[in-house]
């Protein structure tokens, strides 16, 4: 009985916590489970933001709140042009435009409905934020499977931007959600070869390009990272045609920065022909956007971008976390694509090194 007894395995603590951790990625893998936990998750998120959201946009970054709000109430009263949106604060002919006005559009309509246009306006936010969430929650599934996703869209939901700006009348979470529709479905496109996924990420970047070029560049690793893998894969890469796949992802990369490029001329010809807003152009920006090579040298822009970066995101665990999400990419089949899609997160930064240390909008 002794001997028996011997030769019955007692799972160790850590073993029985692998098995439980398999049980709960094996039950998200059903979907009427994994979509009611994401569901979940959203009605968490609107109720947390019910109470604010008839909060006046004076909080943080007042000006640009209120600045997309005014064009959307223009838009609302006086039909919805999206080559002149304006702006009445700098001067006549009182047209300032900046981003392709889409967000400000949507805005409008919600406000044709009848609702006010401080809560039509964190409305529009909150709904795109929802729209982000759900296109990460399908790009992170795809790669690492439902329980993955499951948790990055609570990460999402709770980290403090998530918790401050879900809700406010600004344009950031219409180009996440747009930059990470192109990934995900450039990455679909990639694996099954339906044209429609291609589709879906071609009017997904160019909204993001026009809507602000300065995030969904960003992006544009993780695309150029599944173009090496299609060459890898030699006489096995997708569509099995070298130069029409070659042309097509070349075109995911070049058509949306050609659409981002156009609306950049256009606004920079209707600004600069005004002399209230010529200040406002590209080229007189050119060292507030990108900075100098004085600046990239000195440390202070980087340990304030950092400093913000850990306050803002991550919860003061940037050093562990970052690190930490690289190494998991190592596991994982598509572990280039993740790679460069997070690697991506540094371009902005780099790039526009004064935007993210003067003005803390961008971080």
């Amino acid at each position: 009985m002794t001997a028996e007894r011997a030769l019955v395995h007692e799972p160790t603590l850590l073993e029985q916590a692998r098995a439980a951790a398999n049980r709960v990625r094996d039950a998200l893998s059903r979907p009427w489970i994994a979509w009611a936990a994401f569901l979940a998750v959203v009605a968490w998120d609107i109720y947390v933001h019910l109470p604010s959201m008839n909060q006046k946009l004076l909080e943080l970054h007042s000006f640009r709140q209120t600045q997309t709000a005014w064009t959307a109430l223009i838009f609302h009263q006086q039909g919805i042009d999206l080559f002149h949106p304006l702006v009445p604060v700098f001067g006549p002919p009182w047209q300032v435009p900046f981003e392709f006005p889409l967000f400000q559009a949507m805005g409008a309509l919600v406000m044709d409905l009848g609702v006010a246009p401080d809560l039509a306006m964190r409305a529009t936010g909150l709904f795109t934020f929802l729209v982000a969430m759900f296109v990460l929650w399908r790009l992170v599934a795809r790669l690492a499977g439902e329980a993955a996703g499951l948790v990055s869209v609570l990460a999402f939901a709770v980290c403090a931007l998530g918790l401050l700006w879900a809700r406010t009348s600004m344009i950031e979470y219409l180009v996440v959600a747009a930059s990470l529709a192109m990934i995900y479905g450039a990455l679909r496109w990639h694996e099954s070869n339906h044209w429609a996924w291609w589709a879906l990420a071609l009017g997904a970047g160019v909204v993001a390009m026009l809507v602000k070029p300065t995030t969904a560049v960003m992006y544009l690793p993780a695309i150029l990272a599944l173009g090496w893998t299609g060459y890898r894969a030699g006489a096995n890469r997708p569509l099995g045609k070298p130069l029409l796949y070659a042309g097509a992802l070349l075109a995911l990369l070049v058509v949306p920065l050609l659409f981002g490029g156009l609306w950049t001329v256009y606004a920079d010809k209707i600004k600069g022909a005004s002399q209230f807003t010529a200040d406002q152009t590209s080229a007189a920006l050119s060292t507030w956007n990108f900075g100098t090579l004085a600046e990239r040298q000195s440390p202070t822009p980087w340990e304030y971008i950092g400093a913000r970066l850990q306050e803002l995101v991550l919860g003061g665990a940037t050093v562990i976390w970052v690190p930490l999400g690289f190494i998991a990419s190592l596991w994982l089949k598509r572990r280039l694509f993740t790679i460069a899609w997070l690697a991506g997160a540094f371009v902005g930064p780099i790039v526009f090194v004064n935007l993210y240390y003067i003005h803390d909008y961008y971080l």
